[in-house]
Formats: C-alpha cells, structure tokens, sequence
C-alpha cells in the first residue's frame, strides 16, 4: 500500500504546497508537552486521512445510493479528565467509548482505566441516549440534556456531523466539517486509486 501511495504522489511540491494551506498554525498548535509542532501537525494529518475523512467518504458512498437509509456522522472532541491511555487530556481514537456505555464502574476516579468524572456525565448522558434512541428508532435525535439538547440530523447534502464536547458544549451540530482537510485527501485517495498525482 505504501509503494501505491508514494506512486500515486508523483507531484510531491504541489501536494506539500496544499497541506500547508489547509493545515496552517492553528493546526500544529501544541496542546504541551515536550513533542514539536511537527509531531502534532503530524497527529492532525493522521486523524484526519485515517479516520475523519474515510468516514465520511464513506458515508458520502452510502448517501448517494438509491435507497439507502439515513446516516449519521459524529465527532468526539472531548478531552476525557482522567487518565485517557497514552495521550492524556486529549480526544483520540475510542476515547468516546465509556461515555457511550457508561459502565458504573467507569464513573469516578481510577488510575488503571478510563473513567467518566462527575462533571463528564451530563455529555456521556447525552450521548447515551442519543445511541439508545438510535438503537429504538433508527434516529439518534433525542438527546437526554434538555438545556443542550439538539437535533442529530441525518448526514445528507449539507455533509451535518454532531460534534461531543470540545468548544461546542455537550451536542452541537457542525456542517461541513473538515470540508478542506477532507477535500484535499479524497484527491489524495482518488490519485492512489488511480495512479495519478492529486490535482
């Protein structure tokens, strides 16, 4: 796969040209800690190609078949309180998970595992009934925080993801997100697919 991608990336100038556009200074900003900008940058590049933007290719994919149900994209970008794996006080892969399945023995304080803090429940709360509207009802709108409660919409033309915690507060909807990292790496994907530098 390796080989395909640097194949496929015939026009190296032009494409670091692009990342630097869509990735500027607000992208590599450290959050702490002793790694340089450029191992962040390098995490931002990653989530995105990775995860991000594949889901919602994806999802896209499914959208535009004939009779296909609704979907729904979301985004975690809460930084759990406690211990969160390697990266503490970041939002990273699964870190979601005990606030989707609040298992009582994840609420409160613990050193060997990830938890949910008192002042993380109304957001695991809401996300918990979000995934149990969805298992009943095929929708996930119905969030469980009258005061925050938003309507999850489907992911359609304009590409709506709910984003968990973050600057956003518990639930809030964001359209079009990532439109430009993910933009530049589905010409990424597209030039690895076909063998042609991305445009």
């Amino acid at each position: 796969y390796a080989a395909k991608v640097v194949a496929g990336l015939s026009a190296p100038a032009l494409l670091v040209k692009q990342l630097e556009q869509v990735y500027g200074a607000a992208e590599v900003a450290m959050p702490g800690g002793a790694n340089s900008k450029w191992w962040w940058a390098l995490q931002h590049v990653g989530s995105d190609y990775f995860m991000i933007c594949p889901a919602r290719r994806s999802v896209e994919w499914w959208h535009a078949a004939p009779g296909a149900p609704p979907s729904y994209l979301y985004l975690f970008s809460h930084a759990p309180d406690g211990p969160s794996g390697v990266y503490p006080k970041l939002a990273h892969h699964a870190s979601e998970i005990p606030f989707v399945f609040q298992d009582k023995s994840a609420i409160g304080p613990s050193a060997a595992k990830y938890h949910i803090s008192e002042r993380e429940l109304p957001l695991s709360n809401a996300m918990v009934t979000a995934w149990r509207h969805f298992a009943a009802t095929g929708s996930p709108s119905g969030l469980g925080v009258e005061e925050d409660s938003a309507v999850w919409p489907m992911f359609a033309d304009n590409s709506s993801w709910m984003v968990f915690g973050g600057a956003g507060g518990i639930a809030a909807v964001s359209a079009r997100l990532k439109q430009a990292q993910c933009d530049l790496w589905d010409r990424v994907a597209q030039a690895v697919e076909s063998g042609r530098a991305p445009r």
